[in-house]
């Protein structure tokens, strides 16, 4: 079979598979070419939607090959796209090494984050006091205690906090009988790394 007779194959199946989303037509019932080319195409399977045929010809393999869901060889975790599997799998090889203490990373913008550690840059800062972090998650944690807003309680003396992490410091002071007064200070910098 030639590439060209496989090729038309596979687009006359395609066509038979698929459903453009129906769209208001001036004339006619029957949609040319022309006229897709604004509308979602549908998988007749599982109604999902597509703006190009290239997309949906890719998901419908999926259908074909009865792929839909696709494991991670090493912690058996469930991906139904093979992007989200290829994402997933960086976190278990670490490529992204620091050059300062050997510390490795999973994403560049991690190790870019780390990095931060090194040359001390904390470019994230707080528009209510002023005080900046290495990390922009750092940064919405401290925010927290700028709302008033406290509502993580200790389960064993009710005290509450605006961020998790100080009432998880505070319990295990409080569990050891102490006042957990010294992990009561709000602003303390979550370590980002």
């Amino acid at each position: 079979m030639s590439i060209n007779t496989k090729r038309k194959s596979i687009f006359e199946t395609i066509e038979d598979l698929i459903s453009p989303d129906p769209a208001p037509s001036s004339s006619s019932s029957s949609a040319s070419c022309s006229s897709l080319d604004n509308q979602k195409l549908v998988c007749q399977f599982c109604k999902k939607t597509y703006l190009t045929y290239f997309g949906l010809r890719r998901h419908l393999q999926f259908h074909k090959e009865g792929k839909l869901q696709q494991s991670c060889p090493h912690c058996k975790k469930v991906y139904r796209s093979p992007g989200a599997l290829k994402m997933h799998l960086k976190t278990h090889s670490l490529p992204c090494v620091c050059n300062d203490c050997g510390k490795s990373f999973s994403r560049p913008w991690l190790l870019k984050g780390h990095l931060r550690t090194h040359t001390g840059e904390k470019p994230f800062g707080c528009e209510f006091c002023g005080r900046c972090f290495a990390d922009r998650s750092n940064l919405r944690a401290h925010l927290q205690t700028h709302s008033g807003e406290k509502k993580h309680r200790c389960s064993r003396c009710g005290q509450s906090f605006a961020r998790v992490q100080v009432r998880q410091r505070h319990e295990q002071c409080c569990r050891g009988g102490g006042s957990g007064g010294e992990a009561e200070k709000e602003d303390v910098e979550v370590d980002g790394d």
